[in-house]
């Protein structure tokens, strides 16, 4: 993400240029929808989240370093809408569907059997990832399935490198016990 193009944007924005906020959305709501649908599982909240998110977002802008990348800024403002959501919500219901993981291949697409298997083992995967501590949870969908670097994730989550690393690796500790603990009841 291009910080300059993004510094620009946000001067302009600052200097009274309302709808220059429209390019930083349009360029950014990707990723956050991705974010905030990986992190809820709710595609009924996601919108209303994102939207939250990017109304939260230009209202801080004044406060903006410009210093930082402001995709990491973002995305820190992103986690903590999400934080609050998620204690508002204290049990969430995951919404497994197939789009969980659109990224994921498919050995043999026209073998039924191998698709419903790799579909269910998703929801599996899903459902687990939403039972991590969130901590770890945010680590790993920010490192794994918005592919993220650690240095990344850790400007964002406001941490050190290897904090971010030992969160991602631990969490995936976490999920390999609890698929492991799933698999032998």
């Amino acid at each position: 993400m291009d910080t300059d193009e993004d510094n620009k944007i946000i001067a302009q924005i600052l200097s009274g240029d309302q709808q220059a906020y429209a390019r930083l959305v349009n360029k950014y709501k990707g990723p956050v929808y991705n974010l905030v649908y990986r992190m809820t599982g709710h595609h009924q909240e996601t919108d209303d989240l994102a939207q939250e998110i990017f109304i939260r977002t230009y209202a801080s802008l004044k406060n903006y370093d410009i210093n930082r990348h402001f995709f990491s800024w973002l995305y820190s403002i992103a986690l903590n809408v999400l934080r609050n959501y998620q204690k508002k919500r204290k049990s969430i219901q995951i919404a497994a569907e197939e789009s969980n993981f659109q990224n994921r291949k498919v050995v043999d697409p026209h073998n039924p059997e191998v698709m419903v298997d790799r579909m269910e083992q998703s929801r599996q995967l899903a459902v687990k990832i939403q039972s991590l501590p969130d901590r770890q949870r945010e680590a790993i969908i920010l490192r794994y399935f918005q592919d993220l670097a650690f240095k990344d994730i850790a400007k964002i989550l406001d941490i050190s490198v290897s904090t971010a690393k030992m969160r991602v690796y631990r969490g995936l500790d976490k999920l390999a016990d609890l698929l492991k603990s799933e698999e032998e009841s």
